[in-house]
């Protein structure tokens, strides 16, 4: 039980802010794709690709088990590629939480 909850006490979430200034649908096709091979990577527990309700930003949310796991993800290949191929067509701010 206490290594339960010394697991989820060390888990991370991490906030992808994206604002879109053009290609709104390649970005949406490849932010899914990103999603995608996040959910099959080490020690994510969840990946999702969210639009603000009532605005024009998006998000994409995960939760991982460990930071490590987060940073590991953050520079694959899916996502650095993502990144290259939007290009100035996005506009990104990343901020990781941890659980109080």
């Amino acid at each position: 039980e206490d290594q339960q909850f010394s697991q989820i006490r060390m888990s991370v979430r991490i906030h992808v802010n994206l604002n879109v200034h053009r290609d709104e649908d390649k970005f949406k096709a490849r932010a899914l794709e990103v999603v995608k091979n996040s959910k099959k990577s080490a020690g994510c527990i969840s990946s999702g690709l969210f639009k603000e309700l009532g605005g024009n930003s998006f998000a994409i949310i995960e939760s991982w088990e460990s930071e490590a796991a987060c940073d590991k993800d953050t520079t694959s290949d899916h996502v650095t590629g993502f990144l290259q191929e939007m290009g100035d067509s996005i506009t990104v701010d990343v901020k990781k939480f941890a659980a109080l």
